[in-house]
């Protein structure tokens, strides 16, 4: 790469100070020249000292300039706003004279308030949990010691409370304000992430501890909230606007990049993976806003506008997007189909409005022309006194 650097920096130390040097440029520390001024058939009568050992073909001689800008400003909202609080409500007490022992599994019981939810749910004594694991209707049959708790004793008429253990997978709710999406999808209580993975109208099956939170025992009424875990891979989204790509492209959620697969997404539903370019996932909540603010550096449709000059015909060609050659396989109005980090550039992300040069990878000046040759009507001369390239 430096070799080809240097014979280009020669080739253009042949301009004469006096000419305006509007067709080729040479991007700095790239072996690439970029046409960027005036059409390339008149490239020949913009030389006047001749160029030593950079190739011109027929193609880039006859090729227009063109540019564009990138028009990539497409943007979703997250629609996840439901809300709803855990139903376990209900309460009794011990009915047993005998008192209950440490290790007793069936436990007698009266003075019912509420309804208890289906099975299996937690009670609470005192400080020990117990699993229910069947009601007979006076009698419960327990686990005891549940969620790491220790057996006691205890006596007769001391109240039975329900709690949702931080180890349960299933929890009923009620209350429920607006509409959860289809599952899955993340809630969360306090400070915990709950995937749900399946849901009845008021029972829920959970993923505790989703998402790097930790696990927590959670009461009656606690309220939840339905949210973008940082971990998900589906996004429920509406308010659409913008023309949205039709092979796979980046969104910025906040900070985070994300790649949809547009294969597996819907109007309503993108299928994602998170934290692209470099980015870090986070949580996200109602309406916050998914943007087309560019393309990402795995984004292979390019849309344009802004266009000046006209677009080459022939394909393959080259543009130049900041610093990153991309090679153009096809274009249909306004998107280029591309193959990206042409030419050993790194791929990058590009804004919404960058500027896209037709260009001349390394690739076209490795071949070298000497003293005399003649190419679409381009005579190469020697220049400066250095020897013509073998």
């Amino acid at each position: 790469m430096a070799a080809i650097t240097g014979k280009v920096n020669s080739a253009l130390t042949a301009f004469d100070a006096d000419v305006a040097i509007t067709a080729w440029e040479l991007e700095a520390n790239i072996a690439t020249a970029r046409k960027i001024g005036v059409p390339g058939a008149n490239v020949a009568s913009e030389i006047s000292n001749g160029i030593a050992g950079l190739r011109i073909t027929t193609e880039d001689v006859a090729v227009s300039t063109w540019a564009a800008q990138v028009d990539h400003d497409a943007a979703y909202a997250i629609n996840s706003a439901a809300t709803t609080a855990v139903n376990h409500g209900a309460t009794a007490a011990i009915d047993d004279v005998g008192n209950l022992d440490a290790s007793q599994t069936d436990v007698t019981y009266d003075t019912k308030v509420g309804t208890f939810p289906a099975l299996p749910f937690t009670i609470l004594i005192e400080t020990e949990q117990m699993s229910v694991t069947a009601d007979s209707g006076t009698v419960f049959t327990v686990t005891r010691a549940y969620n790491g708790t220790t057996g006691a004793t205890h006596v007769d008429g001391l109240a039975i409370a329900m709690i949702v253990a931080k180890i349960d997978t299933k929890i009923e709710f009620d209350t429920l304000s607006g509409v959860h999406p289809p599952v899955p999808y993340t809630l969360k209580i306090a400070a915990e992430l709950m995937q749900v993975t399946a849901a009845t109208a008021t029972v829920y099956t959970v993923t505790r501890g989703y998402d790097g939170s930790t696990a927590a025992d959670v009461s009656d009424g606690d309220t939840t909230t339905d949210v973008v875990g940082a971990a998900d891979t589906v996004l429920h989204v509406d308010g659409e606007t913008g023309t949205i790509p039709t092979t796979d492209f980046t969104l910025l959620l906040g900070t985070e990049s994300v790649l949809v697969a547009v294969a597996s997404s819907t109007a309503t539903k993108l299928t994602v993976t998170r934290a692209v370019d470099a980015t870090s996932a986070a949580t996200a909540v109602n309406n916050a806003t998914l943007t087309q603010a560019g393309i990402g550096s795995v984004d292979t449709q390019l849309r344009v506008d802004t266009i000046t000059g006209t677009i080459p015909t022939t394909f393959p060609f080259n543009v130049l997007v900041g610093t990153e050659l991309m090679s153009v396989a096809s274009f249909a109005t306004p998107v280029l189909t591309v193959t990206r980090g042409f030419d050993g550039t790194t791929k990058a992300v590009h804004l919404d409005n960058a500027v896209v040069d037709v260009s001349v990878a390394a690739d076209d000046i490795t071949d070298q022309y000497g003293a005399g040759d003649v190419i679409a009507g381009v005579t190469f001369q020697t220049a400066n006194g250095e020897a013509a390239p073998a």
